[in-house]
């Protein structure tokens, strides 16, 4: 596809952004749902391999402070279901890095 065809449906922000990378209407409302968490780790070498790790899963991530991120969950997850989520992550990964200790807060 060239020139108009090929930027039919594709996101005019990050707000618009559905999972595919294309604009999603249903999620532009659902924007002020986004849950954002603090996830503090005890090891600032391993923050950006647990950040990468989240952004692989669809969560936004940005380094805050040295040991410290944002997360931000994907769209549609209720408050419960993104702290159930991203706890349960978290912890399957500190099971591959033992001795970390992570933090989670809203």
């Amino acid at each position: 596809m060239h020139g108009a065809e090929a930027t039919v449906g594709l996101a005019s922000g990050l707000g618009r952004l559905g999972r595919s990378g294309r604009e999603n209407g249903n999620r532009i409302a659902d924007n002020r749902l986004e849950m954002t968490f603090t996830l503090e780790l005890s090891d600032e070498d391993l923050l950006g391999e647990l950040m990468g790790a989240l952004a692989y899963q669809g969560c936004l991530t940005d380094r805050i402070g040295p040991t410290a991120c944002r997360v931000v969950t994907p769209h549609g997850w209720t408050t419960r279901e993104a702290r159930l989520e991203i706890g349960l992550f978290v912890r399957a990964w500190q099971g591959r890095h033992p001795g970390v200790e992570a933090l989670l807060t809203s």
